[in-house]
């Protein structure tokens, strides 16, 4: 079973993405802010990680910026969740190197086809 970390401050998100991505076997770990988040994904070093850009304590982008930093967990496949994608541009000049960007609102066929994608090209890669 494939663990994600969703780090999310809004408990209605959590639940959304939990809910359906416990429909494909993932085993998730939430997080309500970035810092939370990075000690998660030092401690589980998840197949993969979905990140709301604006979060407590640390931003979602200063969070991919932090695990692409760190050198055992440069290549988890990160995908971040945002309501203001007019914000994308920021995303995809930083450092953070999503795999996607899902606009909230999102159904949740589209975050789990999203989730198997990466994480069957992920498994492939292994």
């Amino acid at each position: 079973m494939p663990a994600i970390v969703v780090c999310e401050d809004d408990p209605s998100i959590q639940r959304l993405v939990r809910a359906s991505l416990a429909l494909i076997g993932c085993e998730i770990h939430i997080a309500a802010d970035g810092e939370e988040g990075f000690a998660l994904i030092e401690s589980i070093k998840p197949a993969l990680v979905i990140t709301d850009l604006l979060m407590p304590k640390l931003d979602g982008i200063a969070l991919a910026e932090r695990v692409r930093a760190t050198p055992s967990l440069a290549q988890i496949p990160i995908v971040f969740i945002s309501a203001s994608l007019t914000r994308v541009r920021d995303i995809i000049d930083s450092s953070a190197r999503p795999v996607a960007v899902l606009k909230k609102p999102f159904s949740p066929v589209e975050l789990r086809a999203l989730v198997t994608r990466h994480l069957s090209a992920a498994a492939v890669a292994a």
